[in-house]
């Protein structure tokens, strides 16, 4: 069922929102012309299930999310990243995500000043993810994170005690 609100701006708004497909959202001047749009919107969505069943991203990172994370060991860490991804990809459905998604969010993500390890890490977490969609749920066909180009890692960091770091190490060994 479509939700149909009025706008502050005196404009009726359609929101149709289905999983597994994209929000769909229309601005119209009449009431009826928002419901009639959200009756043919719908329609079409029916169509396209019965076609096939489509999954999305966000299926796939919900579905990971409660089957394999709570066996981890750092599951606030693997939560916040399913649902930093979330935010960035989930819309796409599975079947449409392609090696051109994952080369824009990396573009995106490097153009945003993060690290190329820090990249690399998001980018084996998704890569896993939809391996394991392919795999064990059949969802998808090949894992389009593998056919990207990885960033290369940063430099590592080398630092050197200072002498006075040295000297306070020294005494306090001393002591």
């Amino acid at each position: 069922m479509a939700s149909i609100y009025k706008h502050s701006s005196d404009k009726w708004i359609a929101v149709i929102r289905r999983t597994g497909f994209k929000t769909r959202t229309k601005s119209f001047t009449r009431h009826s012309d928002a419901k009639q749009w959200a009756i043919v919107q719908e329609s079409q969505i029916a169509q396209q299930k019965e076609h096939g069943i489509k999954h999305s991203l966000h299926e796939a990172l919900n579905r990971y999310l409660t089957e394999f994370v709570p066996s981890y060991k750092g599951i606030k860490t693997a939560t916040w990243q399913i649902d930093f991804l979330k935010r960035h990809l989930a819309d796409i459905p599975l079947e449409d995500f392609n090696s051109s998604h994952a080369a824009s969010y990396r573009d995106q993500r490097l153009a945003n000043g993060v690290s190329g390890s820090s990249v690399n890490k998001e980018l084996n977490f998704l890569s896993k993810i939809l391996d394991v969609a392919g795999k064990e749920w059949g969802w998808i066909d090949n894992n389009p994170v593998k056919n990207i180009t990885r960033p290369k890692n940063g430099k590592h960091r080398e630092r050197r005690p200072t002498q006075s770091e040295l000297e306070i190490l020294r005494n306090e060994c001393e002591r």
